[in-house]
């Protein structure tokens, strides 16, 4: 999880839709960035129903979230993706 100095992923995702963080500080944030654990879900429409009723704000749901509001585009997430699977695994 963040810790009290570090951003959230929410908070990085909203610095760089308000354009407070250019892109490439943006994955180089969200790579190295402890995120929430994993929940156990039977499918995608589980995991976003869980997000949408308590989302974590260290969750990559924010990363995607922002791609479906049209802050990132769908290339952008996946080298977003990519960047923190090299780093740490996927979140």
């Amino acid at each position: 999880m963040a810790t009290p100095t570090e951003p959230s992923v929410r908070e990085l995702v909203e610095l760089y839709e308000y354009r407070q963080m250019a892109y490439p500080e943006l994955v180089s944030a969200l790579a190295s960035h402890q995120f929430a654990p994993k929940c156990e879900a039977a499918n995608w429409g589980e995991v976003y129903q869980r997000a949408e009723e308590m989302p974590d704000d260290n969750s990559f749901f924010w990363v995607e979230q922002a791609e479906f509001k049209d802050v990132l585009t769908e290339d952008e997430v996946e080298v977003i993706a990519d960047a923190i699977d090299q780093y740490q695994g996927t979140p």
